[in-house]
């Protein structure tokens, strides 16, 4: 296999982790994930708590991710950094003040 290496800035690299992210947001994917986990919807209460769940969750995913296999710590969290804020913007930003989403990621984030 010939793998090559494509430079990209950290700005670009956020915005395909956000498009995987939203691709984990269809419904099809949705209700997948919440039989595997026994999950019941029953009304559309509880499908807004299962999406906000798995919408945190996949963000874990891809932080964990990133964490592990790009080397260069300051490049990491600059682009995980990029990532939040796009996620806030295009998810919460009419909801909630940025730094107490924040602080309720992490707090997620320690749950994980």
């Amino acid at each position: 296999m010939n793998s090559k290496k494509l430079k990209v800035s950290r700005v670009e690299f956020a915005k395909v982790l956000c498009y995987w992210l939203c691709t984990t947001r269809t419904e099809k994917e949705i209700n997948e994930r919440a039989k595997d986990f026994g999950f019941k919807i029953r009304n559309d209460n509880d499908l807004y708590k299962i999406v906000a769940e798995f919408l945190v969750f996949n963000m874990w995913l891809i932080v964990y991710t990133c964490e592990a296999v790009i080397d260069d710590e300051n490049k990491c969290n600059e682009c995980l950094d990029i990532f939040h804020r796009i996620v806030y913007r295009d998810f919460y930003e009419k909801d909630q003040d940025f730094e107490d989403w924040m602080n309720f990621v992490f707090q997620k984030y320690q749950e994980y």
